[in-house]
């Protein structure tokens, strides 16, 4: 029997309930920052001072600690916000998506927030923001591109699941 395929609305709140705990973790990582800040000063804008430490501490501690930590609960099929709007991640064949395809999936599921990332860095570091502004058009486009391949799609699958093989499902 072949799953159907998740509406918009249960991927939109599975994609909400993942958010907060990305949430919660962010501001884990903001608690740390600011006791660190507290016991060394200057320690932590020392390590913000250049744009590609920046960059780099960002997408270290932020982006990739959540691709694979989304990517290795999505490589069973699902992850917390899946699991709790009765959804999962299945290959187009229906079976399990495994842990390579599924980090590459969020990889590139979040590419709006990291491009959303390199924008505030961008503003932050050049003067006059042009670069930071292109970083963040793209990241609304490949977000609205996401959402209405999502919408419009008779399976509603994203671009990144059509260039995976993969599909969200019910459970």
């Amino acid at each position: 029997m072949t799953a159907l395929p998740a509406p918009t609305s249960r991927r939109i709140g599975a994609f909400l309930w993942d958010g907060l705990l990305v949430a919660g973790y962010a501001v884990v990582v903001a608690g740390v920052f600011l006791i660190v800040s507290i016991l060394a000063p200057g320690s932590v804008e020392n390590l913000f001072a250049t744009r590609w430490a920046s960059h780099g501490i960002g997408f270290g501690v932020l982006t990739l600690s959540v691709i694979f930590a989304l990517g290795l609960a999505d490589s069973g099929g699902a992850g917390f916000g899946k699991r709790r709007m009765g959804l999962r991640i299945e290959r187009t064949d229906g079976r399990p998506p495994g842990r390579i395809r599924s980090l590459l999936r969020t990889a590139l599921k979040l590419l709006p927030w990291e491009l959303a990332h390199t924008a505030l860095w961008e503003f932050r570091f050049a003067p006059d923001g042009a670069a930071g502004m292109l970083f963040l058009v793209a990241c609304y486009v490949f977000a609205a591109v996401y959402l209405v391949t999502v919408a419009v799609d008779r399976n509603h699958r994203a671009p990144y699941d059509m260039l995976l093989g993969t599909r969200v499902v019910l459970s």
